[in-house]
């Protein structure tokens, strides 16, 4: 009698999106990492890419009028900042959210992603004040709440 072969694990991918940011927007390497990285994929070392500098951050700068985005690794853990300048609509700021089945805001604000692998949570924004998130609208294809971090989602 043979055995069942084992279930392949149910993978999802999740992808964040600026709905509306400006494709144009300049890469900033910040906090240089000691060190260099090489890219040698493919078998033409021509197209091979030597020495590459390292950053702790990388900042795309005007992704919204007045809104720059910042990456950063803490903990192990890719973070993101949204640094807004004075006088700069943080209204702007819409996340679209792909490969997920649904959305719902939990109490604590952080926004709940269910996938075809599970449920994975963002926290909620910090620096906002709590008061901010407590109604989102939900609608079909858009979660929106009176915080300046609206989420989108593209159901797919």
């Amino acid at each position: 009698m043979a055995l069942p072969a084992p279930a392949l694990p149910v993978r999802a991918a999740v992808r964040l999106r600026l709905v509306g940011a400006d494709p144009a927007a300049r890469l900033v390497g910040q906090d240089p990492l000691p060190g260099a990285d090489n890219d040698l994929i493919g078998r033409d070392p021509r197209a091979w890419r030597t020495g590459l500098p390292t950053y702790g951050a990388v900042t795309a700068t005007s992704v919204y009028r007045g809104i720059d985005l910042t990456y950063d690794g803490t903990q192990g853990r890719l973070e993101y900042s949204f640094v807004v300048a004075p006088g700069a609509d943080p209204g702007a700021i819409v996340l679209g959210v792909e490969g997920v089945r649904g959305l719902a805001l939990g109490a604590s604000g952080a926004l709940t992603l269910t996938t075809a692998a599970g449920v994975c949570w963002l926290p909620s924004p910090s620096g906002l004040p709590r008061c901010a998130l407590a109604s989102p609208v939900c609608s079909g294809r858009r979660w929106a709440g009176s915080m300046p971090r609206p989420v989108e989602s593209c159901l797919r």
